[in-house]
């Protein structure tokens, strides 16, 4: 998630498990519109 949205740790340590999860789900689909990533099941 840092890699894609450039985001220090620090920002993210005060976020609990289902945020983490939810922006985790955001950067893979921002990665893959990025490098023009078909949908492989991940």
């Amino acid at each position: 998630m840092a890699a894609v949205f450039h985001w220090p740790p620090e920002q993210m340590d005060g976020m609990d498990f289902d945020e983490l999860m939810r922006w985790r789900e955001l950067a893979i689909e921002r990665f893959k519109a990025m490098n023009q990533v078909k949908n492989q099941g991940y």
